[in-house]
């Protein structure tokens, strides 16, 4: 009896032991869905607001009121939103992408960064001031930024190198 005892203990003990195994994996799972969902949230934002960029440099006068609040309000999403994901995921040692992911993101901002002072300029200005060729290619320039960010979020996509260790 007392073997048979052992054996039942020993197989308490691994079943306990997987599924701790398996608590902590799903945990990782979810940390990693929550912060690529932020990240597709806030890069959905940045597009919007390439979108009411590209149109407002298409008007005649400065960008009206509306507009900007649009703008400003995307902006601000964007921003917030891929500042959290960075920070959800800098915690993520398991994520053999996590480095990438972070560079990736963070030169995203910093580009957007730029553009969005330029923009910010040319949008106060009526079209026959503004450089006929900055206010075409802006807009393409942050598509780039947006594609780039897609990119970057696919690797926190890639599941398949979480590690499963303890």
């Amino acid at each position: 009896f007392i073997f048979i005892g052992l054996v039942v203990a020993a197989f308490a003990c691994v079943n306990t032991y997987n599924k701790i195994v398996d608590f902590k994996e799903n945990r990782r799972y979810a940390e990693v869905g929550q912060a690529t969902s932020v990240a597709m949230s806030a890069t959905v934002a940045m597009s919007l607001e390439r979108s009411v960029t590209q149109v407002s440099l298409a008007l005649a006068d400065p960008t009206p009121r509306a507009f900007r609040d649009i703008i400003n309000d995307q902006r601000d999403i964007a921003s917030d939103g891929l500042q959290a994901a960075i920070q959800m995921i800098s915690s993520s040692e398991f994520l053999s992408t996590r480095d990438e992911f972070e560079q990736q993101t963070q030169s995203a901002i910093d580009s957007m960064f730029k553009l969005r002072k330029e923009v910010d300029t040319m949008l106060t200005q009526p079209k026959s001031d503004r450089n006929p060729q900055r206010s075409y290619n802006v807009p393409y320039e942050i598509k780039a930024e947006v594609v780039s960010l897609r990119n970057a979020t696919d690797l926190l996509r890639n599941h398949l190198a979480i590690s499963t260790s303890l």
